[in-house]
């Protein structure tokens, strides 16, 4: 369990990152930032935050806006054997848990803890998404992921994965 304003081992990094874990229940966000500006960590602790998904190449983005910040994207790559998706199932479609963690990748300070719910939209899209890539690990992750990340600033796959959800209507 992590406190607000400690400082972490786990959360010292050479360079800025955007980490997407999910344990067959609950999401985990984790933003590491070698320099925090003020607002980043305004907007993460006190603004709503607005999610989307992306699907290419069969790798799943979670698009987030969090206030007036830039759209972010974090691939979900399966680390792990995801445990008990399917007792969970109802639970995760119902609105999936996402705790939110910011943090200074210089000295590991945590600076915002957030625990936020997806939209029920959103749950069932990723709970589908997520039993498809288990089922069906794609190879060449990091290949793929770079493929997309090169075609598609996030702000295109935000754009594109509301239109793909508009046809879907």
């Amino acid at each position: 369990m992590y406190i607000c304003n400690q400082s972490y081992e786990n959360f010292i990094s050479l360079r800025d990152k955007n980490i997407f874990d999910f344990d067959g229940q609950n999401i985990t966000l984790t933003f590491l930032r070698r320099f925090p500006k003020e607002a980043e960590i305004k907007a993460f602790s006190e603004d709503e935050i607005f999610f989307q998904l992306f699907v290419r190449n069969e790798i799943l983005f979670l698009l987030l806006k969090v206030g007036q910040t830039p759209w972010l994207d974090i691939p979900f790559v399966l680390h792990h054997k995801v445990k008990n998706l399917e007792q969970n199932k109802d639970e995760i479609l119902c609105g999936c848990k996402c705790k939110i963690y910011f943090a200074n990748a210089i000295s590991g300070k945590l600076l915002v803890i957030k625990d936020v719910i997806l939209p029920l939209g959103i749950s069932k899209a990723f709970y589908w998404e997520i039993k498809k890539q288990i089922e069906t690990l794609p190879k060449d992750l990091t290949r793929r992921i770079n493929k997309v990340h090169a075609s598609f600033s996030s702000d295109e796959m935000v754009r594109l994965s509301l239109e793909d959800s508009l046809k879907r209507r």
